[in-house]
């Protein structure tokens, strides 16, 4: 049984990313699956269905009979889990846009450094901006209906770090 309180927002994500996955499930087959496997193979693989991953552990957390069965460090392990992947799942979608410009540039030497120079930079002030957010957020039971975030530097680094390394990619 699922909490009675998923937004409608939680819902239609789910919705979409299942829609999305029988939308390109034959592609897939025809193109990732069959061919030889490499690094490419590998990345799509980690971009894609690590979602499916969080939104299991997202919805089983949020189911209040099992969630108030769990003992404080399983919470805090699912907790740690979905965090770890989702800033893996960002981790990934980066490294394919850097390789995505690399091979747009010709594939230079000179391009290459200079990509991995400014996801470095840019990871860095992230990665301190998403410690300084940390500080500010305290996860609920899943039977209230908000999550408090107070007011915090750290959402606006993280964001506007990953918007300009974005927008330094085009």
């Amino acid at each position: 049984m699922l909490r009675a309180h998923y937004t409608l927002t939680e819902v239609v994500s789910v919705v979409v990313l299942i829609h999305d996955w029988f939308l390109t499930i034959e592609s897939e087959f025809t193109f990732i699956w069959n061919p030889k496997w490499n690094l490419g193979t590998l990345l799509y693989f980690f971009a894609r269905y690590p979602a499916f991953v969080d939104t299991a552990i997202f919805f089983y957390g949020g189911v209040p009979r099992y969630y108030n069965t769990l003992s404080p460090p399983v919470r805090a392990l699912l907790s740690d889990v979905t965090d770890s992947m989702i800033l893996f799942g960002i981790g990934v979608a980066e490294v394919i846009m850097i390789i995505f410009v690399w091979a747009m540039w010709g594939r230079g030497r000179r391009m290459a450094i200079f990509l991995a120079i400014l996801a470095l930079v840019f990871s860095g002030v992230s990665a301190m901006g998403l410690v300084m957010l940390a500080k500010y957020i305290s996860l609920p039971n899943p039977s209230s209906q908000s999550i408090p975030i107070g007011t915090s530097g750290g959402a606006f680094i993280n964001f506007a770090t990953l918007t300009l390394l974005e927008f330094s990619y085009s």
